[in-house]
């Protein structure tokens, strides 16, 4: 199954062909792990395992000894550049949006094998691809370091008009339209807002950047994949 360990390979890539252990290995329960071979740990970044090191001499990749880890790094001062930012890719997925009947899904993807990729049934009575676009939104910012720049990058322009364009006019007119119905998905929307004016008072910045859907992306083709799943599983839910 994809996604899957193979224990059997990792513990061989633990061993050298002369039967000497590797000079840098990693246990979990009874299965050893070569640098770089087991899973990702909860605080990796962007899908990097913060544990590991590339020693200059060999080439060779290793785990950080506890000098390492412990050691200050030095960073730049001054504005972060967009290329530090943590990309996140959201999405939502509907089985018969529009319909009473309809169910949907929320994915959130930071990384291959990253444990805070989401793949989870939309919450409450109204189950739209708005509502689940929104919620992919709201959950990747649960799940971002609130100290760090992020984008996030989504097919929905309805979603990134919402929280970046569209509220502006609404708080001003008590959450009503031009047409003077009243805001659907409020509660969404403030959310992410709330998130949003949260990071940007620690210093982060939140930008947002419109993908094409099924269009190729990879991180898109990826939140897709979660959103379905999650879609899937509210349906299994609904028969059991």
């Amino acid at each position: 199954m994809e996604g899957d360990i193979d224990t059997t390979s990792a513990k061989k890539a633990a061993t050298s062909k002369k039967g000497k252990k590797a000079s840098a290995l990693l246990t979990d329960d009874d299965i050893v792990y070569s640098p770089g071979e087991g899973p990702l740990p909860f605080d990796s970044i962007d899908g990097m395992d913060t544990r590991l090191l590339l020693n200059a001499s060999t080439g060779a990749i290793d785990y950080k000894n506890s000098g390492q880890t412990a050691a200050t790094k030095q960073h730049a001062i001054g504005p972060a550049s967009e290329s530090t930012f943590l990309r996140i890719y959201t999405d939502g997925a509907a089985r018969g949006n529009g319909m009473a009947s309809s169910i949907a899904g929320v994915g959130v993807y930071f990384g291959p094998q990253d444990p805070r990729n989401i793949s989870e049934p939309l919450t409450g009575p109204r189950q739209t691809n708005q509502r689940a676009e929104l919620t992919a939104i709201q959950r990747a910012l649960d799940m971002a370091p609130r100290d760090r720049s992020v984008t996030i990058y989504s097919d929905s322009s309805y979603a990134i008009k919402c929280v970046t364009e569209w509220f502006t006019a609404w708080r001003r007119n008590g959450w009503v339209t031009a047409n003077k119905k009243v805001v659907e998905n409020r509660d969404l929307v403030e959310a992410v807002l709330a998130r949003i004016e949260e990071r940007q008072a620690l210093g982060s910045r939140t930008k947002f950047q419109w993908l094409k859907g099924h269009d190729g992306d990879p991180g898109n083709v990826a939140a897709d994949e979660l959103a379905v799943q999650g879609a899937e599983e509210a349906r299994i839910r609904m028969l059991s």
